[in-house]
């Protein structure tokens, strides 16, 4: 059965990227420990199981900015109340309802959704109760400001830890599940 799977990292005060949206903060050499220079933290397993990535606008641009599209061949949804040209082959832009289309997206696929983020669409999939892993990444660093993990309105969820690791660098991954 497919899985909605939120799998980000996160500053110790709940920030997925600073106010610019820039990655720097996840490459600090800081970070780059003998013990986990080859380490993916998870990413690999992750991304083998995906078949669909859900994306926000901004997040989409970010990556997209990079240059290619680091995901050919696997399909993408990006979320976004402007209308979006250029797309790749495998990308195409959100329409209808958030919980419609999840349950569409469930039926139909062999493998897992990845909610890319960032912090306006894992708002809205946490809203709807659409989240049914958290794998939380925890960096040792304070932002102090920037993107929120989960940005706008929602109510409280109550979730259980069914896994935790921590890295001799800092990182403490964290999976939690819905209670």
């Amino acid at each position: 059965m497919s899985e909605v799977i939120l799998y980000t990292a996160v500053s110790l005060d709940g920030f997925i990227a600073p106010e610019d949206g820039s990655l720097d903060w996840l490459e600090s050499p800081d970070y780059q420990t003998p013990e986990v220079r080859e380490e993916d933290f998870g990413y690999g397993s992750l991304l083998e199981q995906t078949r669909l990535l859900a994306v926000g606008r901004l997040t989409y641009e970010q990556i997209a900015r990079q240059g290619q599209w680091n995901y050919p061949g696997r399909e993408t949804v990006v979320f976004s109340s402007q209308t979006l040209t250029a797309l790749p082959d495998s990308v195409t832009q959100a329409s209808g309802p958030l919980p419609q289309q999840v349950a569409a997206w469930k039926q139909r696929l062999n493998g897992n959704i990845w909610l890319v983020g960032g912090g306006v669409l894992n708002g809205a999939f946490l809203q709807e109760g659409l989240i049914d892993r958290l794998i939380l990444t925890l960096l040792p660093v304070t932002l102090g400001s920037g993107r929120p993990l989960f940005a706008g309105e929602t109510r409280p969820h109550h979730w259980s830890l069914c896994r935790n690791q921590a890295w001799p660098n800092g990182f403490t991954q964290l999976e939690y599940v819905p209670r």
